[in-house]
């Protein structure tokens, strides 16, 4: 297993170099509220000893996963579906990290992508804003669309989800006129991070 980690790391940096590697990390906010914070077995997505920014790698390419516990003295980690979980005093020397939101491309919306979904237009449309009120939602994923909505959903439909170019998210946001979001039925999805 710590051989196949090695391979992918190696791919990665060869494909990113060793900044992009090492950047990779940077998606994720470590929150130190949690200390000793566990992941129920059920939620686990993998469990590896490859240093953190393998993990975080790992945790990025899969949208099932949510958060990495990371052991700094070992370089074991953990990632997990789910942001719930106890307070551990037994393992104290662990650091939490969730994950934060991340641009996932630009997307044809027809049919809709999301499940079970919501939308609420604004005049002051950001991805900010977007993200926020998702996230405040507990949905796991947001689409700016038609430069004042926002799309808030649980999951992605990834079977009928098609990514299209980057210039068809054309439209400006609303409540900010340097960020795009989407067009006409094809919108900017990102993970929110719950």
């Amino acid at each position: 297993m710590a051989f196949i980690g090695a391979l992918v790391y190696l791919f990665f940096i060869a494909q990113y170099g060793l900044n992009g590697a090492l950047d990779n990390f940077n998606k994720f906010v470590m929150d130190d509220t949690l200390k000793g914070y566990i992941c129920f077995d059920e939620k686990i997505v993998f469990d590896i000893t490859n240093g953190k920014s393998v993990c975080a790698l790992r945790c990025s390419m899969d949208l099932a996963c949510s958060s990495i516990i990371y052991y700094p003295d070992t370089g074991k980690c953990i990632g997990c579906t789910s942001f719930t979980g106890v307070n551990d005093p037994l393992q104290n020397n662990s650091v939490f990290y969730k994950r934060g939101f991340q641009y996932l491309g630009c997307y044809d919306d027809r049919p809709r992508i999301l499940i079970e979904y919501n939308v609420q237009k604004s005049s002051s449309q950001s991805t900010e804003n977007c993200v926020t009120r998702c996230r405040n939602q507990d949905a796991s994923f947001s689409v700016t669309e038609y430069a004042t909505e926002c799309w808030c959903g649980t999951s992605v439909n990834f079977t009928i989800a098609e990514k299209v170019s980057e210039s068809e998210c054309s439209w400006s946001c609303s409540g900010n006129t340097s960020q795009k979001c989407g067009a006409a039925s094809i919108g900017s999805l990102y993970r929110t991070g719950v």
